[in-house]
């Protein structure tokens, strides 16, 4: 805050105790406000130098203003460049790599044109916050506390509340990078960490312009490299994926996943620890590259319902080439709880058949699993019996032997005729390694249960119900 003493901020530093407070309750909230206009100049573009990426330029500034709604007629543009101006030649230059506050690095440029960084931008915006309140402040010969009114920390909470907070757009990958360090990043790639490191060096080694630019005899990428790198993996990417449905015959609604080269970029300049320096580095070592690829990942897969866990997870996999995106999505949705008939006290040879059973091609399998075995169990008897009587002295049962029983106990209907049975039966003996021509018990059981879910999709498990009890003996 040492420069509130050289740009006169009005009552420093009577107010500097509550100002850091106000500060303090809010700079997460600011520093994505800060994030988002301070990467925005290259209009989508990414930007020339990572410098640019933390350093907010004049026309952002002019972004941010209109966005908030700042601007009066007493307050207008010119006012707050003249500010910017001020602000921007009082603090010591930021370089690009390296050097700290005490010996040279600074919150602005050094040069007006060249922007200011999050230190100048909160000295900004208490001077907007005082002369926006006291207009007096800018007429010419007006100066000192005559002409302050609203004096600070007051005039700065209210233009938070009612402009800055409320309306100012915010950089996204924070919100992530939060998200990120709140499910404990250390522990989540505690597992992977050395598949990924094995590909970071690799990376290194072949792009950077040396076999390693080496800090402490660590590897470390570069701005441009992370982007490539992700590119070429095919991480950076925006499309719709659809994980196969885990109920047969249901619509697995569409995920959008979303990683753009800006999002990588913002993904670099968050990551850094600050380590090497106050500014933002051009490059950065393999554990600031882990936090760099979580956020990616957690912003990536945002719109999945995978929890941060699993989105740190898809897009490891997606580095290291394990998993693909599709796959990771697929993955995460959870499976259906299955039925366990061995616990369910029915006999065991009607327990056995069931487990030879596939009914996996059934609509809504395998939700009615538990409701189908019941009904099975509750007729097993006579619907054995009325197998074993039609299938003669051969065992098996054949499809003539097949369209007697199902006339005889009046399976067929106007909707489901006869033909459509005698191509179920070919159907169900096909899908079991039908090389015979026969329906084994088992099959026949499998039989029913497709032609009950087929003959009335509406009523399946009651229509299976409906099925039995026509077998049953008269």
């Amino acid at each position: 805050m040492k420069a509130c003493l050289e740009i006169d901020v009005m009552g420093f530093p009577l107010w500097e105790e509550a100002v850091f407070k106000i500060i303090q309750e809010n700079y997460a909230e600011l520093s994505a406000i800060f994030s988002h206009y301070a990467q925005s100049i290259a209009g989508g573009s990414l930007q020339k130098t990572t410098l640019l990426t933390v350093t907010m330029q004049d026309n952002e500034l002019a972004s941010f203003c209109r966005d908030t709604g700042i601007l009066t007629d007493k307050f207008p543009i010119a006012r707050v460049q003249s500010l910017f101006k001020d602000v921007a030649n009082a603090f010591a230059a930021t370089k690009t790599i390296g050097s700290t506050a005490k010996n040279g690095q600074g919150g602005g440029s050094g040069v007006y044109s060249e922007g200011i960084h999050m230190p100048a931008f909160i000295v900004l915006m208490l001077l907007m916050a005082l002369n926006r309140a006291n207009p007096k402040l800018g007429r010419v010969g007006e100066a000192g506390q005559q002409a302050v009114d609203n004096p600070l920390p007051e005039c700065f909470t209210t233009m938070l509340d009612k402009h800055v907070l409320a309306k100012a757009k915010r950089n996204k990958m924070m919100k992530f990078k939060t998200e990120l360090f709140q499910a404990d990043p250390k522990k989540l790639f505690a597992n992977a960490r050395s598949a990924i490191e094995k590909a970071f060096n690799a990376a290194c080694k072949k792009r950077e312009k040396m076999p390693a630019v080496s800090l402490f005899a660590k590897f470390m990428m570069s701005r441009p490299t992370l982007i490539l790198e992700l590119k070429e993996r095919g991480i950076v990417v925006q499309k719709n994926v659809k994980a196969k449905p885990k109920v047969t015959g249901a619509d697995a609604p569409e995920v959008e996943l979303s990683l753009s080269s800006l999002d990588v970029e913002s993904a670099f300049t968050l990551c850094q620890s600050g380590a090497h320096g106050d500014a933002t580095n051009d490059t950065i070592e393999f554990d600031e590259f882990i936090i760099a690829l979580g956020i990616c990942g957690v912003a990536k897969y945002a719109e999945s319902g995978m929890g941060v866990a699993q989105r740190v997870d898809a897009i490891v996999g997606e580095y290291v080439g394990e998993v693909s995106a599709e796959a990771a999505v697929d993955s995460s949705v959870p499976e259906p709880e299955r039925y366990d008939a061995s616990s369910s006290g029915a006999d065991a040879k009607l327990v056995g058949i069931w487990q030879k059973m596939d009914l996996s091609k059934v609509a809504g399998f395998p939700t009615w699993e538990e409701s189908v075995f019941k009904v099975l169990a509750g007729s097993f008897a006579s619907i054995a019996a009325v197998f074993h009587q039609y299938e003669g002295d051969t065992p098996g049962l054949q499809q003539a032997e097949l369209i007697s029983l199902a006339v005889d106990c009046g399976l067929p209907t106007e909707t489901f005729t006869s033909t459509m049975i005698v191509k179920l039966f070919d159907r169900v003996n096909k899908e079991n390694g039908g090389g015979d021509s026969d329906l084994e018990l088992f099959e026949f059981l499998q039989f029913l249960v497709v032609l009950a879910f087929e003959r009335n999709p509406a009523a399946g498990v009651d229509e299976l119900g409906v099925v039995a009890a026509a077998l049953a003996p008269r």
